[in-house]
């Protein structure tokens, strides 16, 4: 029988920018799923527009005394650090409320590949027909449940790292370096 503690599930997800914020203003799922992406459990999905929003909105004056911009530079750099850029993003005919949200929904349904779900605090932004967009909570609840019914040790970032450096058709994503996240850090 296999070891369970060196077991573990890996999930891509697009984190809407809430999750980042509210991670660093509480003790709370969002500031788990952070963690998790620390610990690799979660694979973050991005392109530009969204590294764009991260910036704009942790740079918010609403924010200057409430968030530390050292903890929200570490953030940023975690995300980008650990997660995939998606750089051919379909364009989605849906109608949105808030046109800041449509980047989030368009990679989350362009990388289809990684099955990524998008979490989100802002249900009701988004069409009620992707049963793959939910909250921190509910994605939690999910990830743990998932995680106890797990049979192998897959090192799904190197397979992921791998193919993107093969190029095996997975040219439409890149793994950020070093010198291009410090870039986009605040």
């Amino acid at each position: 029988m296999e070891n369970r503690d060196k077991r573990k599930l890996i999930v891509f997800a697009v984190l809407d920018t809430n999750v980042l914020v509210s991670a660093l203003l509480s003790d709370s799922a969002p500031r788990q799923i952070i963690g998790m992406v620390k610990d690799k459990n979660v694979i973050p999905l991005f392109d530009a527009r969204i590294i764009d929003e991260y910036k704009k909105v942790l740079n918010y004056p609403k924010f200057k005394d409430k968030i530390n911009v050292y903890e929200a530079q570490d953030e940023l750099n975690l995300i980008l650090s650990s997660g995939i850029l998606v750089k051919d993003v379909e364009q989605t005919k849906q109608e949105f409320k808030d046109k800041e949200d449509i980047p989030f929904y368009e990679v989350k349904c362009s990388s289809e590949e990684f099955d990524p779900m998008l979490i989100t605090g802002n249900l009701k932004h988004y069409p009620a027909e992707r049963n793959v967009i939910v909250s921190p909570q509910v994605f939690i609840a999910t990830y743990y449940q998932m995680n106890r019914w797990l049979i192998k040790d897959i090192d799904y970032p190197e397979i992921i790292g791998n193919l993107i450096a093969q190029n095996l058709g997975l040219d439409r994503y890149e793994k950020l370096s070093d010198e291009v996240i410090q870039k986009y850090l605040i």
